[in-house]
């Protein structure tokens, strides 16, 4: 059974019901329709499927289209109508005969008068309607030509005693003879998120993610551009392997379909449209004020050289955030020759939308098109006209200055530099032309920051200055997912004696590391990095961060101590202020145990000191040495926002590792599904950006969940993958994961002596205790050693750990080293141990490791004929199959068993699911945060904090803010 015309149409639902309304009755009422949207909102689509369904009833279509060329062309769009009723004409009057007959150009005479032909017409269709219904469509109305528009409007004015109905299109903001016929209107919006969505992936399945919310972002419902943007991009655009352009390239119907009504402005209004399609952050008044400039230049100006900066260019020193321009309130009374608003004919015109401040398109395809539109040296005069308006925003100056030149120019490729580093430091967009503002453009920095750099280097007329500006934009490439772009630009840079060495070094082994695994190499070139850089370095120097960061990447990811003592010295070298957060990390993974009060209460200040948009190179050393101590889940939602703001265009280089790290703490806090989610979003990311060696990382981290669930042969396979990738690279630390990930498989399957094996071999012989991994498998060596006979050895680990303190690193080392000491402890000491360990504050909030210490003592209380037994293991049951533990909950329901307990085969139903948000302000309340704090870092007021605790509440059982906490570990 095939289905109706037009039962494709996504999110059309109603519109649909209601064309069918309309051909369904033919009681003498005005049967008229008028279908109003933007351009390529699918009215003719609706007309389509009204055309085939009313086929469908028998009604007999007329159909016209109004086209541009034939509107001076009298009675053409009726001669398209009805002259397939032409051989009815012989049923006419004679006059009415002659009259259709020279419509139709079928007899010799001048075209009829208005009243005469308007008569004519609804003679002919009257004696055409007697045989059976007629559907009149008329598409794009305001193209028609007038004397069928007049004739057409007579009729329907005219029709109601005849079985006719009319149905016309008209866009958004045009006006046609339909407005004064007073038909029903119904507006044909954009489609909601999810119709767009839904359309969006029928049409183009196995989009990247990141391109996919881009073009639904551009496309802003409108099913046409949905349809024909992918198609306008290169195959490996649309995967994700090539970056998209700052615009978008459009199709040419979809150029067709927005560019009449722009073309049809005045030329002045159309300029002050391109000035702010360019830059889409400026207030009414400074696009005025510009356009005013661009129309009293010769339009053949193009100004080369140092004279189009109209002279010196400020440096962006103090240039805060990128809010909407304005100007003094004299400027802002400037408007154009005449007192007339150049932007009111768009406004009319529905293009726009001019509140006071405010300037925004009534859609985003609107802006695409006028820049499209626009010839190369109308944009350069454009830009000129900006950047002499913009004398008060260095930045933005400084990208229109840019985009005007058409040769080297120092001063212009110094303002770009600077406007370019300043926001790719500060983690805000960099005034570029034509891009998004706020959050948005936020979330784009790095990637137009590379892109600022590069033509920085093509305006810098200095061989030197070139070659800096090209090794910069090389070093942030790094960081933007634009790896095979780093060699050619490493190339470009040459060897310049002012190019910034320690970036050249920290690109290489950026790439080295990031493409190849290669650390040793990237180890030797930082080794030289920082054996050449003897200056004390400041917060504001770039070159020796780049350095830091690069070496901090390599040391956390090898057992060997010389790049940790190699990123020691180069720390002394910084200002004590310096480096706050890789000082921080490198305590936190070096000396943990020195001072582990002031390290955690260091970790939380710096936190607590972030904005709320923190840059990412700030960020990403915290959450590395905060997942060392057990602390990320307090500060989750910082890197959370930072991934959001990131993750399309940004820093990718550092949202993978984040979602490596948000994995690992979903991981230890029982969240596994949660945690497999966010590893594969870092994979796909890393796939499609190259990031190889971080790809790696998120891999073994997935064997060791295949571990823990049970699953022993994933677990083997994953780990063998990574060892024979990491093991000849020296990667010590990925190697060390993938050893842990197999004996979690052999404590799975009960296999212990082959988990002793493996946990010996997590780390070579003198490695510190309280290293990485080693700090978080004491207890794993201890129950090996247990189980495979070895006493003495449990005890040595228990007493290497106190010895190293690990126990005070953090409450999860705590509760790790207690459990062992109990596990390891005689038969007649170990029940006041595992007491003790289980006592601990806050020992719930790390499920895997509790549920362990439990089922340890339910074991012992058995063997000792003690009825709590059963508490502690039923206990222990209950976690392992909430976390999805296998093995061990079977284990644990094995033991349930030996004491006479019978158990179900399966999990407990998991408790309702809280939203993302709900998530966040549970977290967030479960800290301490007042409502109003909580308000403030996530953006809601306090009383929209207020009824998400009231709602989740229930979800979890409690019924007090003081129960979040243990709620929270318990989910």
């Amino acid at each position: 059974m095939t289905s109706r015309p037009g039962a494709d149409l996504v999110g059309r639902t109603a519109e649909l019901e209601l064309l069918d309304s309309l051909l369904a009755g033919w009681d003498g009422a005005c049967r008229g329709l008028l279908l109003r949207g933007d351009p390529g909102a699918g009215k003719t689509a609706l007309l389509d499927a009204a055309a085939a369904r009313a086929g469908d009833l028998g009604t007999r279509v007329l159909r016209a289209s109004g086209v541009e060329f034939e509107r001076e062309m009298n009675f053409s769009a009726l001669h398209q109508m009805l002259y397939p009723l032409r051989r009815h004409t012989g049923r006419l009057a004679g006059h009415h005969r002659d009259i259709v007959d020279r419509i139709f150009g079928l007899a010799p005479g001048p075209p009829p008068d208005p009243l005469a032909a308007s008569t004519a017409v609804l003679a002919l269709l009257g004696e055409v309607a007697v045989e059976g219904p007629l559907l009149m469509i008329a598409d794009d109305v305001p193209w028609l030509d007038l004397a069928s528009a007049t004739a057409l409007g007579f009729v329907v004015r005219r029709m109601s005693d005849h079985p006719i109905a009319f149905l016309a299109t008209l866009r958004t903001g045009v006006r046609g003879i339909c407005g004064q016929l007073a038909l029903p209107v119904r507006e044909i919006g954009p489609l909601t998120e999810g119709e767009a969505a839904e359309l969006l992936d029928a049409r183009w399945p196995g989009l990247r993610p990141s391109v996919r919310r881009r073009i639904l972002a551009e496309a802003a419902g409108n099913p046409l551009a949905l349809r024909e943007l992918p198609a306008a991009l290169t195959g490996t655009q649309r995967s994700g392997q090539a970056p998209l352009p700052a615009r978008l390239p459009l199709s040419g119907r979809l150029e067709t379909a927005f560019a009449s009504a722009v073309e049809a402005l005045p030329a002045p209004t159309r300029t002050a449209l391109l000035m702010a399609a360019l830059d889409t952050g400026l207030a009414p008044a400074v696009i005025r004020r510009a356009a005013q400039a661009a129309l009293e230049e010769p339009a053949d100006t193009d100004v080369t050289g140092p004279a189009a900066t109209g002279g010196a260019v400020r440096g962006s020193e103090g240039v805060g955030a990128l809010d909407p321009v304005t100007l003094s309130d004299a400027a802002q009374e400037t408007e154009c020759p005449g007192g007339a608003d150049v932007l009111g004919p768009a406004r009319d015109a529905g293009l726009l939308q001019v509140d006071v401040g405010h300037l925004s398109f009534r859609h985003p395809l609107t802006r695409a098109v006028i820049v499209h539109l626009a010839s190369p040296g109308e944009r350069r005069r454009a830009h000129r006209a900006l950047a002499a308006t913009l004398t008060d925003v260095p930045e933005r100056r400084a990208w229109h200055l840019a985009e005007s030149a058409t040769g080297p120019d120092e001063a212009v490729a110094r303002a770009l530099d600077e406007a370019a580093l300043s926001a790719w430091r500060r983690g805000a967009e960099p005034g570029g032309p034509g891009e998004a503002g706020g959050a948005e453009g936020r979330r784009v920095a790095a990637s137009v920051a590379v892109s600022a750099l590069m033509r920085a280097g093509e305006l810098s007329p200095h061989p030197g200055d070139r070659s800096r500006r090209l090794v910069e934009a090389a070093y942030l490439a790094t960081f933007t997912g634009q790896l095979d772009d780093v060699p050619k630009l490493l190339a470009d840079a040459g060897q310049a004696p002012d190019a910034p060495t320690g970036l050249v070094f920290a690109a290489t082994a950026h790439l080295l590391t990031n493409e190849e695994g290669d650390v040793d190499a990237a180890y030797r070139l930082l080794a030289r990095a920082v054996e050449d850089d003897t200056v004390t370095a400041t917060n504001d120097d770039w070159d020796h961060h780049g350095i830091l960061y690069a070496l901090l990447l390599v040391s956390l990811y090898t057992l060997r101590p010389e790049p940790w003592h190699l990123l020691k010295a180069a720390l002394t070298r910084c200002e004590p202020t310096a480096a706050t957060p890789i000082r921080l990390c490198y305590d936190a993974y070096v000396d943990p145990t020195h001072a582990p009060d002031a390290l955690r209460k260091g970790l939380a200040d710096a936190f607590a000191a972030l904005p709320a948009d923190a840059a990412p190179w700030e960020l990403i050393p915290l959450a590395f040495a905060a997942v060392a101590t057990d602390a990320l889940s307090d500060h989750r939602y910082l890197v959370l926002r930072m991934i959001e703001r990131e993750r399309d265009g940004g820093a990718i280089a550092m949202v993978v590792p984040a979602l490596l790290l948000l994995c690992h703490d979903s991981y230890v806090h029982g969240r596994w599904d949660e945690a497999e989610n966010l590893a594969q979003q870092g994979l796909d990311l890393a796939a499609a950006h190259g990031y190889h060696f971080w790809e790696r990382q998120i891999r073994v981290l997935l064997a060791s969940g295949a571990g823990l669930r049970g699953d022993a042969e994933l677990a083997r396979t994953r780990s063998e993958e990574t060892t024979t990738w990491a093991a000849p690279r020296g990667i010590e630390v990925t190697e060390a994961y993938a050893r842990s990930a197999r004996r979690l498989a052999a404590m799975g399957e009960g296999d212990y002596e082959e988990a002793h094996v493996q946990a010996g071999r997590i780390e070579p012989p003198g490695a510190p205790v309280f290293g990485v991994p080693r700090r978080w498998t004491v207890l794993d060596l201890v129950e090996t050693a247990v189980r495979t006979g070895r006493a003495d050895e449990a005890r040595d680990h228990v007493a290497a750990a106190r010895r190293a303190s690990v126990h005070r690193i953090s409450p999860r080392t705590a509760l790790i080293c207690a459990g062992a000491e109990a596990v390891a402890a005689d038969e007649t000491e170990a029940g006041p141990l595992f007491e003790a360990a289980l006592s601990l504050p806050h020992a719930a909030r790390w499920p895997w490791e509790h549920a362990r210490v439990q089922l340890a003592y339910g074991q012992w209380l058995r063997r000792t004929r003690d009825h709590r037994a059963r508490r502690y293991l039923s206990a222990a049951l209950e976690t392992f199959d909430r976390i999805g533990a296998r093995a061990m909950a079977q284990r644990a329901r094995n033991e349930l068993r030996a004491t006479g307990v019978a158990t179900t085969t399966g999990p407990v139903a998991p408790a309702a699911a809280l939203t993302v948000q709900e998530r966040q302000i549970a977290e967030l309340a479960a800290v301490g945060l007042t409502n109003r704090q909580i308000g403030e870092r996530l953006f809601l007021s306090h009383r929209t904090v207020g009824s998400h605790l009231h709602r989740l509440y229930p979800k979890l059982g409690i019924t007090s803010r003081a129960a979040l906490r243990d709620a929270l570990e318990t989910m």
